[in-house]
């Protein structure tokens, strides 16, 4: 996992990795690899730096997220 999109992807499908993230997302991120520049983005919630970062609408990255709870 070591990039945004690989990191938010497995978050949707992965209740263990959600969980984890839950529970501690600074750990979690560190641990998925995620750069600086990735958690600034997520700690912040930038959907805006999202899109751009990554070229996928953040409504379709949250899609992804909310899967595995459906």
């Amino acid at each position: 996992m070591s990039n945004l999109v690989d990191f938010l992807s497995k978050l949707g499908s992965d209740p263990v990795l959600a969980d984890a993230y839950t529970r501690d997302p600074e750990a979690t991120m560190t641990d998925a690899g995620l750069s600086e520049e990735d958690k600034n983005l997520l700690r912040n919630s930038d959907v805006k730096g999202i899109e751009n970062k990554t070229g996928v609408a953040v409504k379709m990255l949250a899609k992804l997220i909310t899967t595995y709870k459906e």
